[in-house]
């Protein structure tokens, strides 16, 4: 789980400083790509083309008229790697625009109008 990845990430930044090595981890928000748009074609019963699903991110961006994309994440890979970076570890880069604060409430909207499983759990219930 991420929750573990980051707890591994800061253990190792500490234990590593001492030999000038830097520990951090990229946490980025779902960019689109072709796997993505096949996993939600799986989930959902209308294909999704790539170009689909660039239009429906940047619809839903916080962004005006631009949307993660896998540019965003290798940039933050870069920086990460470089001497600019230098004085950072233990660190979770969130590439997300801000989502991690309000995405849970955007997930819990995707679930229940999209995803049938849990649909069907919120009319009848779980145990």
């Amino acid at each position: 789980s991420k929750t573990a990845m980051v707890g591994l990430v800061r253990s190792a930044s500490v234990e590593l400083r001492g030999f000038g090595i830097r520990v951090n981890m990229i946490s980025p928000d779902g960019a689109p790509t072709n796997v993505l748009a096949q996993a939600v074609h799986m989930l959902e019963s209308e294909p999704l083309s790539l170009d689909l699903a660039e239009r429906k991110a940047k619809e839903f961006s916080p962004l005006p008229d631009r949307f993660l994309t896998t540019l965003d994440v290798a940039q933050a890979a870069l920086f990460i790697a470089t001497d600019d970076s230098g004085f950072i570890s233990g660190h979770n880069l969130m590439v997300d625009c801000g989502n991690t604060v309000t995405k849970p409430y955007d997930n819990a909207r995707w679930y229940t109008t999209h995803a049938p499983l849990f649909r069907e759990a919120a009319k009848t219930g779980m145990d």
